[in-house]
């Protein structure tokens, strides 16, 4: 991922997550989103 698809990628989490609510109830998806739509992680897992 290039610097600049990164960014647009990041504006983009943003804007999806912005005003969402509920954060501690959305906190798992919350990062899953982040790390593969912004930093483009692939087969990541939380515990």
């Amino acid at each position: 991922m290039t610097p600049n698809e990164q960014k647009k990628a990041a504006a983009e989490f943003a804007a999806r997550w912005k005003d969402q609510g509920y954060e501690k109830g959305q906190s798992q998806q919350f990062w899953m989103d982040l790390l593969v739509s912004a930093f483009g992680v692939q087969d990541c897992i939380l515990a």
